[in-house]
């Protein structure tokens, strides 16, 4: 890390210690104190060793003897209670909140409990999710006086790490530094846990205007660290008497026993279709599960940036443009040349699929890409053929590459909580923000009351590893509107699972979670190392707008010409004229772009 968050981290590292050793006893309903509601909370990821956190922690202790500790000299609101202690103030506060809520918040639980709990009253701004970010602008020009700014966790009031950066660059929003060095007491303990909060949240001018939540092993949905899978139906290799492939040619050569042998055992050889998937949806991209037999690629177009990544000199490159995606591209032309890929696998949507494969008197499709067994019935509820089907794990390619892609630290982390340069309360305001990153509150807020929408596990209750589970959800939580406030910038120091069906043949798909896990588990040893996966930057607003355009225009086309390709409508010899056209889209100046605001990642983290 550089000098600042090297000094961020360290100066953490040793606060946390000297808190945890002085106000352990004087502490009250704090996440991180011996009766937090979390201690005893198991980690339901039984392959996170947390070697990552471990590395960054150590990394940074090392250097903490030659940093400062927290200034001395920092003047702290005198209405705060000591570091640790709730409620967070020793007199009445009202503190100027935005928030985006659609119900009565004043019979809203959740913000009682937070009341309660900080001893704050709160004066809420509230602003419908499709206006928030235009409202919340307008303040900020307005210089309305606002203390905290939160997002709701509707996609549509979320802020980008560039809106956040341009507001810091207008002098919207104040700088964090100073108050987690001297004013952190959960988030103290979460940083010297876990350093990748300092690199996720820091802006490429060196400064924190938001605390955010970076990718963390055993926290999150552990199957979505693994998303590009394919579902290989077992059934078929059964009765046809298959070995599971390893590499791409055994797997073309499964597929033609699917074509030929009447795999599915109707008494027709001609109904089965060996590989298929559609124009839409989690993971089905037919260049995501296979190209990595060929090299690391990631063309979802949800990504923050389809077909890039990063070689081990740190170059940003393009995957399309890499021998070795053409060679990809003509193995999965030559599948389909073959009547072995499902020729309207670029036009169908996940629906007709789906009913294709649960019509007639037999499942007909023997392998599709896709994130989870959803795509392959039209509801676990009226149909259990998903239950034929496998998680095949990644094949080796022609060259010996083999591999699946990752997920980077950065790329779940969305700023929120701003505290506004206007803050009549800005110290009050983050103490609010380090409160709700305890394990009670992140419960309260996201979850709701206990006894209502949520309570501990049942006995015997097991997550998808066969650990003990630490909770369980009462209600769905879309309906707990009235007892949650969802949205906070909230970093739990223990994750909340509940527990699932051990059986993978369960009724109504209850044992698809299982069956996730331990498919994922199974692909630990593939994953790319994310120090290749293209992270979520900062850029300014003209790079983002630039991006952006490119992105409009390289990457539909791609997608059109991958297809094309594939399907050959477009011969493989015009290849190279493919890779001229991208160049006159832009393509060097895009890449040129990316490796410009990815070196200042870089430096500012490194």
């Amino acid at each position: 890390m550089n000098k600042k968050l090297v000094r961020m981290v360290a100066v953490l590292l040793t606060f946390a210690l000297v808190l945890s050793a002085g106000c352990a006893g004087t502490q009250s309903n704090s996440g991180t104190g011996t009766n937090s509601t979390a201690d005893s909370v198991q980690n339901s990821t039984a392959n996170s060793t947390a070697s990552t956190s471990k590395t960054e922690t150590s990394q940074a202790a090392s250097q903490a003897d030659s940093i400062p500790e927290p200034d001395p000299g920092f003047q702290h609101d005198p209405r705060l209670a000591d570091l640790g202690q709730v409620p967070i103030v020793k007199e009445p506060v009202t503190l100027n909140v935005v928030y985006s809520y659609a119900d009565d918040i004043e019979n809203n639980w959740a913000a009682k409990w937070l009341q309660e709990q900080t001893g704050l009253t709160f004066n809420w701004t509230l602003y419908p999710t499709d206006a928030f970010k235009e409202r919340v602008a307008v303040d900020f020009s307005a210089g309305n006086k606002k203390d905290l700014v939160v997002s709701s966790n509707m996609s549509a009031t979320k802020f980008t790490k560039t809106e956040e950066y341009k507001f810091a660059q207008q002098g919207l929003i104040l700088p964090l530094d100073d108050y987690i060095a001297n004013c952190s007491y959960n988030l103290a303990a979460l940083i010297q846990k876990w350093p990748s909060i300092v690199t996720v949240s820091t802006a490429p001018d060196g400064h924190i205007y938001s605390i955010q939540s970076p990718n963390r092993e055993g926290f999150g949905t552990y199957h979505g660290t693994a998303s590009y899978k394919l579902w290989l139906n077992q059934e078929w290799m059964d009765r046809l008497g298959l070995q599971t492939p390893a590499t791409t040619e055994q797997f073309a050569d499964v597929l033609r026993a699917f074509r030929d042998q009447d795999a599915n055992g109707n008494g027709d050889p001609s109904d089965e279709i060996p590989l298929s998937t559609c124009i839409a949806g989690a993971y089905v991209e037919i260049d995501g599960f296979l190209m990595n037999a060929f090299l690391y690629n990631d063309p979802r177009a949800a990504s923050n940036a389809p077909y890039i990544a990063v070689d081990d000199d740190g170059k940003v490159y393009s995957t399309v443009l890499r021998d070795e995606y053409r060679q990809g591209i003509e193995y999965l032309a030559g599948l389909c040349s073959e009547g072995l890929l499902y020729p309207d696998a670029f036009t169908q949507d996940r629906a007709t699929q789906a009913a294709l494969n649960c019509s007639g008197d037999a499942t007909r499709i023997g392998a599709l890409p896709a994130q989870h067994l959803g795509y392959l019935v039209t509801s676990f509820k009226e149909s259990d053929r998903y239950q034929q089907y496998v998680a095949l794990m990644p094949l080796t390619g022609p060259n010996g590459y083999v591999g699946t892609t990752n997920v980077h630290p950065s790329n779940s982390s969305n700023p929120n909580g701003f505290i506004p340069y206007t803050a009549e309360n800005p110290e009050v305001a983050f103490r609010l923000l380090d409160f709700v990153s305890s394990d009670e509150a992140v419960l309260a807020l996201l979850y709701g009351k206990k006894g209502v929408t949520w309570d501990d596990a049942d006995a015997g209750a097991l997550t998808p590893s066969g650990e003990p589970a630490n909770f369980k959800t009462l209600t769905a939580l879309d309906t707990n509107t009235l007892y949650t406030m969802t949205g906070w910038p909230q970093i739990a120091s223990h994750p909340f699972y509940a527990g699932v069906s051990q059986d993978p043949k369960a009724e109504n798909g209850e044992g698809q979670e299982y069956i996730l896990w331990h498919a994922t588990y199974e692909m630990e040893k593939y994953k790319t190392d994310y120090h290749h996966v293209y992270p979520t930057l900062y850029y300014s607003q003209e790079d983002s707008e630039a991006v952006a355009l490119y992105q409009a225009t390289i990457n539909p086309y791609i997608v059109e010409m991958k297809a094309a390709f594939i399907t050959g409508n477009r011969p493989m010899s015009e290849w190279n004229d493919f890779l001229s056209e991208l160049d006159v889209m832009g393509m060097q100046d895009y890449l040129n772009l990316l490796q410009k605001n990815y070196d200042i990642y870089v430096s500012s983290t490194t």
